[in-house]
């Protein structure tokens, strides 16, 4: 049996398999401990391999088919993987099936997901990885952290948080703030918890992806060891490797902003509706999860979007300038949400 234990902001995780494929997929997660709080409430993820989709227990399969049925797709897989999905809800009880690779079990109020996978030792490490972080991912939404797809940075105290779908420039952002001094909370999934009436972005793991392109913006990254994960058109690489000294466990956002790669010399800002802010910000998040989870879920978002300046950033070709463009708002920053002295050129009073 394989077994590893670690604390994810508070909480501690257990995972457990008979398997070494799949063990492989969480010895990643085991090293990038979160948060330096006692633990105090834990959830178990147990991994089993199987040969044939009949070999999951049938207790599971017989309540499967008394969930309400749905159906969706996992957008950051699906090209990768080709991966869709159904899941069954009935109160609590939650069922993801993912077809032929195999299907997750949630108990969301007794800290326990039960993941099989058909022929792990088959399957490329990011799909084994994924099956475990999904399974992370719902149990700690019932213990209040929220899993978001968006870079995370932090800057005199006060979080940065860069939301969007792949592919829009999120990473190369992320990068050319950390070549500024900025502090580093996630490349790719930080988590949000409501503390003391404070929404705050807590630590992501400490791997960040590149791209082809992206390394060639910045030729330092040649000069540390790179990762090429399975199928994975991204290069990896540790955020100690080339900004040691970086890491940011927790900090309150203060900032939320959304990227559109655009043919213009110089990026710039403009200010976002909320309710703009709010819809392009959900998909972000909110997945299969169970309905009373997403309803919090939801507020949660609803509060951060109203108390925090949402702008749209026309990302140009004066990539490694973005802190002069975001440094301002972030030393400026009222208590009330109101900003002064961005550049002025940034600025329209319109809605994007």
């Amino acid at each position: 049996m394989y077994e590893s234990c670690f604390p994810i902001h508070g909480i501690g995780v257990k995972l457990s398999t008979k398997s070494f494929a799949i063990c492989e997929a969480f010895s990643d997660l085991s090293q990038d401990s979160l948060g330096s709080e006692a633990i105090t409430s834990d959830v178990r993820v147990e991994l089993h391999a199987i040969a044939h989709l009949n070999q999951i227990p049938t207790t599971i399969l017989k309540s499967k088919c008394n969930l309400i049925r749905r159906k969706g797709k996992l957008e950051k897989e699906v090209k990768r993987f080709g991966l869709t999905y159904e899941f069954y809800q009935d109160q609590e009880k939650l069922v993801i099936e993912l077809y032929q690779y195999g299907l997750i079990f949630i108990n969301g109020p007794g800290a326990l997901a039960r993941a099989y996978l058909v022929k792990p030792e088959s399957m490329d490490l990011e799909l084994r990885s994924f099956f475990v972080n999904v399974a992370i991912a719902e149990l700690l939404r019932w213990k209040g952290l929220y899993e978001i797809h968006a870079v995370a940075m932090e800057r005199f105290g006060k979080g940065v948080m860069i939301a969007g779908k792949p592919g829009l420039g999120k990473t190369t952002a992320g990068l050319s703030l950390l070549r500024a001094g900025y502090g580093f909370i996630s490349d790719d999934f930080p988590f949000l918890r409501i503390k003391e009436s404070r929404i705050e972005i807590l630590a992501g793991h400490d791997r960040i992806d590149v791209r082809e392109k992206t390394l060639g913006f910045f030729p330092e990254l040649q000069t540390i060891p790179l990762t090429r994960r399975d199928r994975s058109k991204k290069d990896s690489f540790y955020v100690n490797d080339l900004f040691p000294g970086t890491k940011v466990d927790s900090c309150e956002c203060h900032l939320l902003l959304f990227p559109q790669v655009v043919s213009e010399k110089q990026s710039y800002l403009k200010p976002m509706s909320k309710h703009l802010a709010l819809k392009e910000l959900l998909p972000q998040g909110l997945l299969i999860h169970d309905k009373e989870i997403a309803k919090r879920e939801f507020q949660l978002y609803s509060t951060l979007v109203e108390r925090t300046p949402c702008y749209r950033l026309h990302y140009g070709e004066d990539r490694w300038d973005l802190p002069t463009l975001l440094d301002p708002i972030l030393q400026k920053c009222c208590g009330d949400g109101s900003q002064m002295g961005v550049r002025a050129a940034s600025f329209t009073n319109a809605a994007v």
